[in-house]
């Protein structure tokens, strides 16, 4: 018999700056379901010049963050 269906894991990615072609393989994992295959739902949260990844990740905003190494593990 089949199991039972669970939800999807969400998750929130920050990204460092605005959409960009730098950031273009998640836009293409999430376009591909590749998260979905992985039993997750992906929410991209674009960056910009008001937007500080860390304190985004920090404050709860997102659960994960592209941002320079150093940064980002201290925010988290």
């Amino acid at each position: 018999g089949a199991g039972a269906a669970q939800a999807a894991d969400e998750v929130k990615l920050q990204l460092k700056w605005v959409t960009q072609a730098q950031f273009a393989g998640y836009y293409v994992a999430l376009d591909k379901g590749f998260y979905e295959e992985e039993n997750l739902d992906v929410t991209i949260l674009p960056g910009g010049p008001d937007i500080a990844p860390t304190q985004v990740l920090a404050g709860g905003g997102a659960d994960v963050t592209v941002d320079w190494m150093p940064p980002a593990p201290a925010a988290r």
